[in-house]
Formats: C-alpha cells, structure tokens, sequence
C-alpha cells in the first residue's frame, strides 16, 4: 500500500471522493492448476485531486478451490478408510456369515422333523430349497451393505439366473424332477427301489439328487432327473412280492419235479398261500434240458428270509431224488424282481 498526498489522507473523512476499481489477469505459468492469476487495484482520490491512495492485491481463485477441495477429498478418504470402509466391510461380512449359519440351523432343524413326518422327501427338499434361498438372500443383503444399488442386483442376479440355468440345464432338470417327484410320489424316503442298475432304500429326497442305500450298506446318489429318462422299480409299493426260482432238469424228470416242487415251496411257513405257488415248465433246451420255474409269493419285508427257506427245501429235494450233495448242482437261481431286492432292513425282518 502507498500513499500519494498526506492531504489526502488527512482530510480523507471531510471531503467526498470517488472511487475506481480494476481487475486486471495476469498469466500464471508456473502453475497449471491454477488457470491465472488475478491482480485487484483499488484507486480512490480525494475530491479536487488533492489526494490519492491506492491498493493493489493479487490472488488465484482457483489456487483457494484447489487447496480446500483438495482438502475436502483427504478429510473424507481418511474418513472412509478409517471408519466408513472397515465398518461397511465388516457388516458385510457378518451378514454374509449370518446367512450361512441360519441356512445350516434351518437345513438340520428340518432333518430332525423329517425323522418324525410321514413324508421325509417333502421336508428333506425344503431344508434343501430354504437352505440355498437362505444364502442367496445373505448374500443379495451384504451387497445392498455395501452401497450396490438394487436395480443393479436385480439385473445382476437375472443375467447370472440365465448363464447358470443354460450351464446347469441338467442340475435345473434335476430340480425339476424333484419338484415332480414330491408331487407324484413315485416313491418315497423308506422305500426299495431300483434305477439305472442301482438298487437300494430310499435315504433322502434332496434338491438335485436322491440318496439310496444298497444291502451293501453303500450309499448311492442318484440324480433326480435320471427318474425321468429311466425306468424306475419300486419294490415295496405293494406289502407282497412275486418271487421266481429257475432252475434247469432233465425232460424225463419235469412230470416228477413239478408237483414236487408245488408241494415244496407250499410246505414254507413264510410262503403265502393266497395266490398259491406253482411250478411250471419255462422251455425246453437242446439235448433233452428244460428249464423249470417255481412261482411263489412273499411278504415284502420277509423276501429274503423267504428266498432262503424256500431255496434249502428246493436243495433238499434236488439232493433226496438224485443223490447228489451239491445243491449248486442242480443250477438252482435266483430271478426277476427279487433276484436283488431286499434291504438292511427288510432282511432283518420277519
């Protein structure tokens, strides 16, 4: 600041005077950023010109907006790094872990109501349904957490539906016939049955897959869409079975063996008697053989017991009429629907 004039300044309050201003720019080209400077001058002069005092300023506007937006952007990342990102991660990451153990609590509190339901495979395919549901809603849930706008989700989640469903059309035709499964009951958890040359009772009805259990005490999972492509045998939809023994003899023998094997089969205590059994002459092989088969009837949950009975008196009649002692001799076996039926379970009953 300079003064021109001591006049000027003394009677500056007694004397009406006029005021000028300039703003002038002046190029910066030492910083970019800063798009120039600016110089303000402010002139006042006494009235009669007697006095002058003038002030002159320069300043950068856009120095000021840099170093506060500048400031601005570093006071809010170390907000965001020390508390809002941590904070939002860790909710997050919580919610996410929730969802996984509630999907976990549901799936085993619905297998302990599936031990006391009439129809385990119901309740078996909804703790697998609300399980993976359970998840995916976690995980829907954590994104939103994380400032993911929903529309995005959606889109996101119905773009990805379509890439897994043409990925896993097989798996979507497994659930499918879950779905179908539950509604028609083909079958249900408890039973014996047999598909894709896999035999075994019915563990669980899941989601995508069927669990059997062989007399092997194996565990066979089979896919629930393989249910609709391959013929399916449940053998314990009805209380009785239909059980065949085949077995080759001479042509001489047939009218002697066959009332023989009637009365054999019909002296077992675990045959039924309603139908009777029966034996009759399947065909006839070259070189005098024939083959015979001996028709009887069972409870289902006494097949094997019943096989065995009635395989030893058949044994033992093949070994009183030709003296043999080897009942493999006699090419006694086991065929149709009970030559691999039977279960744990059924086999230790009767």
């Amino acid at each position: 600041m300079s003064c021109h004039g001591g006049s000027a300044v003394k009677h500056r309050k007694r004397h009406t005077g006029r005021v000028r201003v300039n703003l002038r720019r002046r190029t910066c080209i030492c910083d970019a950023l800063d798009a120039g400077s600016w110089t303000l001058h402010i002139l006042w002069s006494a009235e009669g010109g007697k006095g002058m005092l003038s002030w002159k300023e320069s300043f950068s506007p856009f120095s000021t907006f840099r170093e506060n937006a500048a400031g601005d952007v570093v006071r809010k990342t170390e907000d965001l790094i020390h508390h809002d990102t941590f904070q939002v991660l860790a909710l997050a990451l919580a919610e996410v872990v929730v969802a996984w153990v509630i999907s976990d609590l549901v799936k085993r509190f619905c297998d302990r109501a599936a031990g006391k339901s009439l129809n385990r495979g119901i309740v078996t395919f909804l703790a697998s349904f609300l399980s993976i549901t359970i998840r995916i809603l976690g995980v829907i849930v954590a994104l939103d957490q994380l400032g993911v706008s929903m529309n995005v989700i959606i889109g996101a989640m119905s773009g990805l539906g379509v890439g897994v469903a043409l990925a896993l059309k097989n798996n979507m035709a497994s659930v499918a016939s879950g779905l179908q499964i539950l509604l028609t009951r083909p079958f249900k958890v408890g039973d014996f049955i047999s598909i894709d040359s896999s035999y075994g009772t019915v563990l669980a009805i899941e989601l995508t897959y069927t669990t059997l259990l062989t007399s092997d005490n194996e565990e066979v999972v089979v896919p629930n869409n393989t249910f609709l492509t391959d013929n399916m045998v449940n053998y314990t939809a009805r209380d009785t079975l239909r059980c065949v023994l085949d077995f080759p003899c001479s042509s001489a023998d047939i009218l002697r063996y066959l009332p023989q094997l009637t009365a054999c089969a019909a002296g077992c205590s675990l045959v039924l008697q309603d139908p009777p059994p029966v034996a009759r002459v399947n065909q006839f092989q070259s070189g005098g053989q024939a083959d015979l088969k001996l028709i009887y009837y069972c409870r289902t949950n006494q097949y094997w017991l019943t096989r065995d009975e009635v395989a030893k008196a058949v044994a033992g009649l093949f070994e009183e009429g030709t003296g043999q002692t080897e009942p493999a001799n006699t090419g006694i076996s086991a065929s149709s629907c009970a030559s691999a039926a039977g279960s744990p379970a059924a086999e230790n009953q009767g």
